[in-house]
């Protein structure tokens, strides 16, 4: 299917020459997740443990061991999956993370090389954070519901500074026009 595929780039500035698709899905076309499920339904059910231990969506994957040694048995075994079925793992983006670290657990490395340790990571857009506490999330989801309420709230004030100020004029139209009908006309002949 991507055998000949080939794509361009467009954005504000114009469009780039054609180039030849050879790594990753082909971007746009509507089967792509489609089939990158399909495949990694595949790929991960050789390698693949229940959840917690592995949980997966779409392209991201989360490894959960009790031990470095496991994390880096259940690497390998990702990556030699992967691998065999023409795929890479972005070591660039491959983090590790130790809850409740004891002393001295040690580096986690992937084919020979130490995979970056982090003390908190994103999945699914929450904050997961090594010690185990969820203060950043929480402090987030405020922040977002705060933003999101004064947006709305903003948005129902300018409404109604809208309407109220449509029907003040309405209401200083009405009253006008009726002061001008209700005014006598002046006589020509009275003269004070």
């Amino acid at each position: 299917m991507y055998e000949r595929s080939r794509t361009v780039v467009r954005c504000a500035v114009g469009q780039t020459e054609e180039f030849k698709v050879e790594v990753g899905l082909h971007q746009g076309l509507a089967l792509s997740p489609f089939l990158f499920a399909i495949l990694m339904d595949q790929l991960s059910e050789e390698v693949r443990q229940e959840s917690p231990w592995t949980m997966m969506f779409a392209d991201d994957i989360v490894i959960c061991s009790e031990s470095r040694e496991q994390v880096e048995e259940n690497l390998e075994r990702w990556r030699f999956a992967l691998e065999r079925r023409g795929m890479k793992d972005s070591r660039s983006k491959t983090e590790y993370m130790c809850v409740n670290e004891r002393q001295g657990s040690g580096t986690v490395r992937l084919k020979g090389e130490e995979v970056k340790k982090v003390q908190e990571f994103k999945y699914l857009g929450s904050t997961v954070q090594s010690n185990g506490e969820c203060a950043k999330e929480v402090k987030k989801r405020v922040q977002a519901a705060l933003t999101y309420s004064w947006t709305i709230w903003a948005t129902q004030l300018s409404c109604s500074y809208i309407s109220w100020t449509y029907s003040m004029k309405k209401q200083n139209s009405e009253a006008n026009s009726s002061q001008a009908s209700q005014a006598s006309p002046v006589d020509p002949e009275v003269t004070i």
